[in-house]
């Protein structure tokens, strides 16, 4: 039996939106095991909610793909596109390793005059691939061409930029993005210098794309655009420090790079982007003394504190942490820190807790709450590896239960576990975080499935019925319940089958079917239920074409 073909355009037709995003994630986190080939077919382990089996072969000429997840939405599930999407990539690796070796075999066997020859005539008949070979052929040596000179280019491109209007053509067409299509340009020119350790040339570029942004984001004109600038400059800023980054210099060659920065930030709105550009690029203790000194300079908190850590003079972080963490309570983690790191514990967590206090009260205001989320679970972090279990044990049990809440990770629970001491305290910890979870039924479903509480899982069945999660509730329950799991699925295809009234629904509806046929001890019930169907739906065609062989 031959292998179906995969490739991205089987994926997207076989896929929905939703399920083609999930499995792109998937397949990016790892979560495909090996695939293997089994008489004919692709079958892969997939990690989710539990471990999956896919299972991908042609039938009648068509690819048939099987999922043991409880999907049953239309279209191929998360899980069988992760492993197409691994099939996929499988082949291209292969492919381009094969064609490598082939062309390295070729090289070989041909002299270099020839060779010569033979470049002369697809670099004059290819504008695009000499300009790449110019690059390739340059190494490291810098063009004679400024960051002015890249600058005035940028410039001379959007000048006649119009507003944003003009690029709708009609209402629901979506937005063309011109700044983002000559940027692109530079900053891809930037990344081929980049690639052949010619950090100089890609540092000027970006910083010519840094310049013109500044310039930009002062024209009226360009109001309609400001985000996007902003957001391109923030990008070739984060660029140039990682091309810095990765060069070996002295303090005084780096005094080029530090001084144009220092100008970037004072013409720049946003001096948050720094903080994390100054991380970058200065790292001893001289860099950072370097900065605090240039005369003229008032850099917010955050900046200059993550400048006086590096420069290490420990009281005057302490001072300085101690004034300002407050008012900027990002900063806490590393004050926290840096109280750990010099046997202060006691300060660390104060400030730790204070901090997530001021975080907390700041959460009615979204701009804060979404800027200070990362901060707050950091905090939560440092305070879950630094907690003492014998002095701070119902702390320990406080801060998990918030991180778990934050972040809907199951591991949380799993550390809560550890922790509780009693059974009493862990029918109390459930009980608050039914509460406090109350709607993700998937995080409700595996911390009951660690205490192997059946019958909350029917409660929490009875509550999911329209979620998918439901499916995989039935399937763990439906030995210890039969009779309850089988009302369950009736009711849910009742109700779907009524007020639905599509080809696509009845597949859904003979999906779940099969579900509910594997309930064991309901064979009868289930017999006179489908008979039931099928006389009560006699005159819908098409769902009696879907459930007839069930």
């Amino acid at each position: 039996m031959p292998l179906p073909e995969i490739n991205e355009d089987i994926i997207q037709r076989l896929a929905s939106g939703r399920s083609l995003v999930k499995g792109y994630e998937y397949y990016e986190n790892g979560a495909v095991d090996e695939v293997k080939i089994e008489n004919g077919a692709y079958i892969a382990h997939v990690q989710g909610s539990e471990l999956y089996t896919v299972t991908i072969a042609e039938k009648d000429g068509k690819i048939n793909a099987e999922c043991t997840c409880p999907y049953d939405w239309g279209g191929a599930c998360k899980h069988v596109v992760a492993t197409m999407i691994a099939i996929n990539q499988g082949r291209k690796i292969k492919k381009h390793k094969d064609d490598a070796k082939a062309v390295r075999t070729l090289l070989d066997k041909v002299d270099s005059g020839r060779l010569r020859e033979f470049l002369f005539q697809i670099l004059t008949a290819d504008s695009s691939l000499l300009e790449d070979f110019k690059i390739f052929a340059r190494g490291k040596e810098e063009t004679e061409n400024t960051l002015e000179k890249y600058k005035k280019e940028i410039l001379s491109v959007l000048k006649n930029l119009k507003g944003k209007e003009y690029y709708y053509a009609h209402y629901h067409d979506p937005y063309e993005h011109p700044i983002s299509e000559v940027m692109d340009k530079f900053t891809e020119t930037a990344k081929k210098y980049t690639s052949q350790e010619n950090y100089k040339e890609a540092i000027k570029i970006h910083q010519g794309i840094c310049d013109a942004c500044i310039d930009l984001l002062r024209d009226e004109r360009l109001e309609d655009f400001y985000d996007d600038i902003h957001y391109k400059a923030v990008r070739s800023f984060n660029a140039t420090a990682e091309n810095i980054q990765k060069m070996s210099l002295s303090l005084n060659d780096k005094k080029l790079y530090l001084d144009y920065f220092l100008r970037a930030y004072s013409e720049f709105e946003g001096k948050r982007v720094f903080n994390d550009v100054f991380k970058k690029i200065i790292n001893a203790s001289e860099e950072a003394d370097y900065m605090l000194n240039k005369q003229g300079m008032d850099f917010i908190p955050p900046i200059k504190f993550n400048l006086l850590i590096v420069k290490g003079e420990p009281e005057a972080v302490f001072s300085f942490g101690e004034k300002h963490y407050k008012e900027y309570p990002e900063i806490a983690v590393q004050l926290s820190e840096f109280y750990n790191k010099h046997n202060r514990r006691e300060n660390a967590i104060a400030v730790a807790e204070k901090a997530i206090e001021i975080i907390q009260d700041r959460k009615k205001d979204f701009y804060y709450s979404y800027r200070l989320s990362d901060s707050l679970k950091e905090l939560r972090e440092f305070l879950d590896k630094h907690y003492n279990p014998e002095t701070d044990y119902l702390k320990i049990i406080e801060n998990l239960m918030a991180l778990l809440k934050l972040e809907r990770d199951i591991a949380y629970y799993e550390k809560i576990r550890k922790v509780i001491k009693t059974e009493q305290e862990r029918l109390s910890v459930i009980e608050r975080l039914e509460k406090l979870l109350n709607g993700d039924y998937d995080l409700l479903f595996k911390i009951y499935l660690l205490e192997n509480d059946y019958e909350r899982m029917l409660n929490l069945a009875r509550k999911s019925i329209q979620f998918d999660v439901f499916h995989s509730i039935v399937k763990k329950i439906r030995d210890r319940y039969p009779e309850e799991c089988f009302e369950l699925y009736k009711e849910k295809i009742n109700e779907f089958t009524e007020n639905v009234k599509k080809r696509d629904a009845y597949l859904q509806t003979a999906y779940w079917l099969k579900l509910m046929k594997e309930i064991p001890g309901t064979q009868d019930k289930f017999i006179r239920y489908i008979d039931h169907m099928r006389e009560k739906y006699r005159r819908r065609s098409a769902l009696m074409e879907e459930i007839k062989g069930i």
